[in-house]
């Protein structure tokens, strides 16, 4: 049914339970992955750490590259640890839900593939989350794990 699975990552303790489920996804439907990460600029990183000057200057455009290739890095060999090699790795920069539903866009996914974090009371209150983003504007069917 599936041929092609966007599967966007955190890079974070959530990205290897996720892979694992992609990877056997991926089996069933004997279909190619793509490993997906998205960076927010440096200037929004920053901009969000409040008038106390902490965080990362905005003004670097070197930053958002330098962000980057460090998330390719990473996730490169989170793939090959997770014996996902040969799969198709993508490090978008921007807003996670736009870039993701243009990544899937780009890649021909008609599945994408998301870990779901249990959010807390506040977060509940203040923000739909990147799921919830990508769920409303994606151009095909997207699956929500419990990681």
């Amino acid at each position: 049914m599936y041929r092609r699975i966007l599967v966007a990552l955190d890079l974070e303790e959530g990205a290897v339970p996720l892979l694992s489920r992609a990877k056997a996804l991926a089996a069933l439907h004997e279909a190619s992955l793509v490993l997906a990460h998205v960076s927010e600029p440096a200037a929004l990183s920053a901009s969000m750490m409040g008038p106390d000057g902490l965080g990362v200057p905005a003004e670097d455009p070197g930053l958002d590259e330098e962000l980057v290739a460090a998330a390719y890095e990473k996730l490169r060999a989170l793939a090959a640890e997770s014996g996902l090699a040969d799969a198709e790795l993508r490090v978008a920069l921007g807003m996670p839900s736009d870039a993701l539903v243009r990544l899937a866009d780009d890649t021909g996914a008609d599945l994408i593939l998301i870990g779901h974090h249990s959010r807390s009371g506040l977060q509940r209150l203040f923000g739909a989350g990147i799921d919830s983003g990508v769920l409303h504007h994606a151009p095909c069917d997207v699956l929500a794990a419990r990681v």
